[in-house]
């Protein structure tokens, strides 16, 4: 569909240019235009309030949410979403290199399960 395309080129055009951090966005915007009060509390939301967003911003008005959007979960209630980016994984490691301390590792275990069944992921 056309306005399809328009859309995910806004999107990624728009992602390219600001640097607004790509995991942080498809977490802030789940449920599309339902999501503006949830994405204008994010840490990347003077992303979203600049006038380049606007586009991104006009097109998703015209999608409603997935039925299974599901926001109201624990998972979606916090601003960012659980991610593994190599410094996070560093970090986790560092204290299990060090002192055989596997604290840090199994509490990333429980966020992703809680993220797991946020989108309904079943293991």
């Amino acid at each position: 569909m056309e306005q399809d395309g328009a859309f995910v080129t806004a999107l990624f055009g728009f992602l390219s240019e600001s640097k607004a951090p790509y995991e942080q966005f498809f977490f802030d915007w789940r449920g599309g235009a339902l999501s503006s009060a949830r994405a204008a509390r994010s840490p990347a939301a003077d992303h979203y309030a600049s006038e380049a967003f606007r586009p991104v911003a006009d097109l998703m008005e015209v999608y409603g949410p997935a039925d299974d959007v599901n926001l109201g979960h624990l998972y979606f209630t916090g601003t960012t979403p659980r991610t593994m980016l190599i410094d996070e994984v560093e970090a986790i490691w560092a204290p299990i290199a060090e002192s055989d301390d596997w604290s840090l590792f199994h509490e990333a275990l429980d966020e992703i399960a809680v993220m797991r069944e946020a989108y309904g992921i079943m293991p």
